[in-house]
């Protein structure tokens, strides 16, 4: 008999046998299983052991010891192959050494035969007791020792699996039915749409029942192997990860094709040293693999040098990370895996410098960090970052996210010309500290490319991205010109050897460059480093040459500066007025609005008189239109807004009963008077920043309740917007909230006629104001609000009203009253409907239908034309409109809903 047929029927039989066991106090019996598997190495022999009463034995070494005495009588002719743990059992695999087919005789023809073994106590170790699922073993066995899984080592995949079932485990604590994650898991393998599976996961799986786990997940594994297996789970445990702690840890799954973009620049030799310092589940080591097993084959030879290492805080994802690349390697790679804090590792612990650092760091912002983990960074980088003046300051606006400081890190581990190639958050191109890491990066770094998208990348909300190619270049004479890259299209089909090869193309040109392709239209930018230094231009803005644009407007003869007219500032009211302008130091709030911010019913309980209060405009939120009216203030009044300002320019003994009362309580924390935010609250009003800085200027005020005074304010505009920002005009005096950035007239200007005002207002409502908001303002967050401070606004370029002829004066001055109608009409321009129409459908979130086409293209777009007119840019109008829309679309694409895509 053929031993491939013995081998088949010695399966089908399953047969036992028994080992009696001497520990030299007693006798056990020791149940062994033989399972046979043919495959493309020859036939394979499973023995599973177990003893009936203590439970799997568990001591490796006496298991060990027992197998060998076991095959030397039972599988004479055999090589063990494998001896280790699996599903709380131990099992050896052998394969059959020649052609002895007497073995498989043997075993055919004797069932139940009894070896006795002499197992002293210190051999053998003892564990809880187990009831042993054999059928478990054999269905893993039965799907696992096939073709293409024989060359691997035994141990590491058995290893392999037991990790990977540990992780499932992990991952599914305390869920009543594993079907849900059955499902959800095959649905990831299988690239299925997994929106309605992601919504599914409200439980996981309870380790009782690992058993039932054994079953489906052999039958993944079986249909589409290991390695994809893992790689789902790894996207699982992104999404089964709260988006609360997601975002906290800054867990975010890289699609493949940005992972294949990254690894594709950064590895360009096969005998390469990479590390991935915030590794998480894999995807980027996996594919460095890869890239550089690829290199040995087309070039013909490889040195086997390959070096990869991940570092990675959350064991679990480390787990799996190695488990990943072990799969990938077929188990001819153990990657270097270190569970710890990136800023708590030296090099050297590592093993030395790195030739690439590649990955996504977290996306964490400074104040979500642990104490330890803010301590870490501080140790570290505290000299560098105090330099570049990146050192977090939360109480300042100074917030650098994580990832800034990772870019910064990364320069340690890199070799001189070694490669740092990062997918991170693109907060800091629209950011107050973007300019000082941008600096930093200039200062150390050759930057190849810095490539932005026009749609998020992530399957988050609230997160855009950029990809960052850099060169670590300590010489400064070696460092060359940026290529500045915008990619319109989905990321999802970007094609990484395409871009990269169109990047290095047009890495020398002198002008904007626009290349079409099948998955995406990219525009490329080659800029210097004197540029990149210089101006109040955000990076995409100069991706999409909006630079160009505005230089040109900047050079008009009929343009001047907003300052040249108006002193920019955060709030009308006097003592944010002196704040923003520097003459006082304090917070630009007005410490206490619970105090100051008033309603009708508060004022008449508290017997306030009215000399003492002034008609306010509490939030933003309320300068929907283009104008404010009396009639606004009333409705804001009648639903019991804050709608007045407490203002007591008195010595406090000259102030009326009433007021000093009301003071007084604002001292001691009476009726709910007290700091609702920061490390104050709970306090009474009297102990804020603002109140102690009004204090401490006796020139300005008469005491921590004195705000001042309202300063006359000819426009308005929101200091954050999300789709147009409005500039409005007040038809009376009212006080501004300090999120509301007033023009406070110069005293040396000419004051504006009502038309010459209207006619500069249609202006600032027009593509021109806001094409330069959108290059100069920051992206707040991810929820898409543009956000513009004082000192870029000052620097917008505006008509210079005194040098245009009347009729054109009369013109825009129309246009603006139309402009103001129709957005009463609409009733407000501060939705995407009411500004855009349909034009921004396809990126603005919650996008309703409309039956309109919106202020951009009917009175805007008039308004642009007759700007355009006035300047003598009407080539230019155009071009403006069209970045004005490319730019927003870009802004609010980072609040789109998420989307799920494995591939």
């Amino acid at each position: 008999m053929k031993a491939g047929k013995l081998a088949r029927s010695l399966a089908a039989a399953g047969k036992s046998y028994e080992l009696r066991v001497s520990t030299g106090e007693k006798e056990e019996n020791l149940g062994f299983d033989i399972i046979v598997q043919r495959g493309k190495n020859g036939i394979l022999l499973a023995l599973e052991a177990w003893s009936p009463t203590v439970g799997p034995v568990a001591s490796s070494r006496a298991f060990r010891y027992l197998v060998s005495r076991a095959y030397r009588l039972v599988l004479d002719g055999f090589k063990v192959d494998f001896i280790g743990a699996y599903n709380g059992l131990y099992l050896a695999i052998f394969k059959l050494v020649g052609s002895n087919v007497a073995v498989l005789k043997e075993l055919s023809s004797v069932e139940g035969r009894t070896y006795v073994l002499d197992v002293r106590p210190s051999m053998l170790a003892y564990y809880r007791r187990f009831k042993p699922k054999a059928s478990s073993t054999r269905n893993l066995l039965e799907s696992l020792l096939k073709g293409s899984m024989i060359p691997r080592s035994w141990e590491t995949l058995i290893n392999d699996l037991d990790d990977l079932r540990y992780v499932i485990v992990t991952l599914t604590k305390g869920c009543e039915d594993r079907k849900v994650l059955e499902t959800i898991l095959k649905s990831v393998v299988e690239v299925k749409d997994l929106n309605d599976a992601v919504k599914r996961v409200g439980c996981t799986i309870d380790s009782k029942n690992l058993g039932d786990i054994d079953s489906w997940l052999y039958e993944l594994l079986e249909a589409y192997g290991p390695l994809r297996v893992v790689e789902a789970i790894g996207f699982l445990y992104e999404r089964l990860t709260p988006g609360g702690e997601r975002r906290k840890s800054g867990i975010f799954f890289t699609p493949k094709k940005i992972v294949e973009l990254i690894v594709e620049w950064a590895i360009d030799k096969p005998d390469i040293r990479v590390l991935d310092p915030g590794c998480g589940t894999g995807a980027f080591l996996i594919e460095a693999y890869r890239r550089a097993k690829g290199l040995c084959k087309t070039r013909g030879h490889c040195h086997d040098n390959i070096r990869i290492v991940g570092v990675e805080v959350d064991p679990l994802s480390a787990k799996i990370a190695r488990l990943t690349v072990r799969l990938a390697s077929k188990g001819k790679h153990e990657p270097l895996i270190v569970v710890g804090d990136y800023f708590g590792i030296d090099p050297e612990k590592l093993g030395g410098l790195f030739d690439a650092v590649i990955g996504n760091p977290p996306y964490t912002r400074w104040t979500m960090l642990s104490t330890e983990a803010k301590a870490k960074v501080l140790e570290k980088l505290g000299v560098i970052i105090k330099r570049y003046g990146l050192t977090p300051d939360p109480k300042r606006g100074v917030e650098p996210g994580l990832h800034v400081f990772w870019i910064i890190n990364s320069h340690r581990f890199l070799r001189e010309g070694g490669k740092l190639a990062m997918i991170v958050s693109d907060s800091w191109m629209q950011a107050s500290y973007g300019k000082r890491l941008l600096e930093y990066i200039l200062d150390n770094f050759n930057i190849k490319a810095i490539i932005d998208f026009g749609s998020r990348p992530f399957n988050e909300p609230m997160v855009g991205a950029c990809i960052l190619f850099l060169e670590k270049k300590e010489a400064r004479k070696e460092r060359g010109k940026a290529t500045l890259v915008y990619v319109e299209g989905d990321p999802d089909y970007i094609d990484p050897t395409d871009l990269i090869k169109i990047i290095d193309v047009f890495k020398e040109a002198d002008k904007p460059v626009n290349v079409e392709r099948t998955w995406g239209s990219i525009k490329i930018r080659v800029t210097s480093e004197e540029t990149l230094r210089k101006g109040w231009y955000n990076i995409p803005s100069l991706m999409l040459g909006v630079d160009n644009i505005l230089s040109r407007l900047a050079r008009n003869p009929l343009t001047v500066k907003l300052s040249d007219y108006f002193e920019i500032s955060f709030s009308n009211i006097t003592y944010l007025y002196l704040a923003s302008k520097g003459v006082i130091r304090g917070v630009r709030n007005v410490g206490g609005e619970s105090f100051f911010y008033l309603t009708e019913d508060e004022v008449k309980r508290l017997s306030i008189p009215r000399e003492y209060l002034h008609p306010l405009i509490p939030s933003p939120r309320h300068l929907i239109h283009f104008t404010f009216t009396r009639d606004d203030w009333e409705e804001l009044r009648r639903r019991g807004e804050k709608c007045y300002l407490f203002l007591a320019h008195k010595p406090r003994e000259d102030l009326p009963e009433p007021v000093r009362k009301y003071i007084e309580m604002g001292e001691k924390g009476d009726d709910g008077l007290v700091l609702s935010k920061g490390p104050r609250g709970g306090r009474p009003i009297s102990r804020s920043s603002a109140a102690r800085a009004r204090e401490s200027s006796p020139r300005f005020f008469y005491g921590w309740y004195d705000l001042g005074g309202v300063e006359p304010t000819l426009a308005y505009a929101s200091y954050g917007f999300r789709y147009w920002v409005r500039f409005v005009m007040p038809d009376s005096s009212y006080a501004l909230d300090n999120r509301i950035i007033a023009f406070i007239p110069k005293k040396n200007t000419t004051n504006f006629s009502t038309l010459e005002l209207k006619a500069l207002l249609a202006y600032l409502n027009s593509s021109f104001t806001q094409l330069q908001a959108e290059a100069m303002g920051r992206v707040a967050g991810g929820v898409a609000l543009l956000e513009v401070d004082v000192k870029p606004l000052s620097n917008f370029m505006v008509l210079n009203v005194s040098k245009i002829d009347k009729p054109s004066l009369y013109s825009l001055a129309r246009l603006f009253e139309a402009l103001e109608a129709e957005a009463r009409r609409l009733g407000g321009a501060d939705t995407a409907s009411s500004i855009y129409g349909d034009s921004l459908r396809r990126v603005v979130p919650g996008w309703k239908h409309t039956s309109g086409e919106g202020l951009f293209n009917t009175i805007i777009r008039e308004i642009d034309s007759e700007v355009a007119s006035i300047l003598g840019l009407e080539g230019m109008e155009s071009e403006v409109r069209t970045a004005v829309l490319k730019m927003a679309s870009r802004r609010l694409a980072r609040a789109r809903p998420p989307r799920f895509h494995l591939s």
